[in-house]
């Protein structure tokens, strides 16, 4: 497992969906947004990195781990360039999450390039399409069918923008994982399969 650490990128992140989502819970309290302007905009922003920290590993375990990497896998295991598909062609994994936890550790082994910038606004993406998902259900309990339509439609085109992304991020990745040798790759493997066992009997 990757050990907690916070760079530039995380925090725009955090704080980005923060806003949003104060922002949706502003829209529809006029008063409380009323009220936020009060705190100071030093408080808001360090609010909203908290609710955008807490938003992001509940999406992160809940949504991106169980459903997301699910639909890439679905939809991108045929394609040549798809890391997850090599690892489990390659070196027998069989598990999603196992694949995509071996690419982090080989991230981190062979000191491979990460596009950080757009995998942050991937998840910035990912994330605001699931709250405006929410924000339609929600618009359609209150019988508002144009809104719960146009926010729908924002879902789904966001959704659809952060799904293209993530696509040129894995052939990008792809590319990097190429270049280690077989032979290196199932001697990595090996090692990651034992720091995981070591971890498990701990």
């Amino acid at each position: 497992m990757e050990g907690f650490k916070v760079e530039i990128n995380d925090i725009l992140r955090f704080t980005g969906i923060g806003v949003f989502i104060i922002f949706i819970v502003g829209y529809e309290n006029m008063r409380l947004l009323a009220k936020a302007k009060d705190f100071g905009a030093v408080s808001i922003i360090l609010l909203s990195f908290i609710i955008g920290n807490i938003f992001y590993y509940i999406y992160r375990s809940l949504i991106y781990s169980t459903i997301i990497l699910r639909l890439k896998d679905k939809f991108l295991k045929d394609q040549k360039y798809y890391s997850r598909s090599y690892f489990k062609s390659k070196l027998g994994c069989s598990s999603t999450n196992d694949a995509n936890n071996f690419f982090y550790y080989l991230r981190t082994k062979c000191a491979l390039k990460a596009l950080t910038r757009e995998s942050s606004s991937v998840h910035l993406m990912y994330m605001t399409s699931i709250i405006l998902v929410f924000y339609f259900v929600y618009k359609l309990y209150l019988t508002q069918y144009v809104l719960a339509t146009l926010f729908l439609a924002l879902a789904w085109i966001i959704m659809l923008a952060a799904f293209l992304t993530d696509r040129l991020i894995e052939k990008y990745d792809y590319d990097q994982i190429r270049e280690i040798p077989l032979e290196n790759l199932h001697l990595y493997w090996k090692e990651y399969r034992t720091n995981q066992d070591d971890e498990s009997n701990n």
